[in-house]
């Protein structure tokens, strides 16, 4: 499964990104997809590291490991924290 996510830049904002990548649209997609790279490494040595101190196994790639685990979102935590905090 994929997603498509989209953006909206002003004339002034997608002016300047030309000036700084050859395709704007290429650029973006690269620091996503980097980025997206570098948290489901992380993620999954994580996970990886909590099985094997478990004494657990496991096996797969990083991106399966992600993909079959149980993830807490950015937002749900987020969301959790707010509705616990007293004002």
């Amino acid at each position: 499964m994929s997603r498509t996510i989209t953006i909206t830049l002003t004339d002034t904002e997608y002016k300047a990104m030309e000036v700084i990548a050859y395709s704007p649209q290429e650029w973006v997609e690269n620091v996503a997809k980097v980025r997206a790279q570098k948290a489901i490494n992380s993620i999954a040595e994580g996970i990886i590291k909590q099985t094997l101190a478990d004494g657990g196994s496991i096996s797969g790639t990083n991106e399966q490991i992600v993909a079959n685990a149980t993830l807490q979102t950015a937002k749900e935590i987020t969301d959790a924290e707010d509705s616990t905090v007293t004002p």
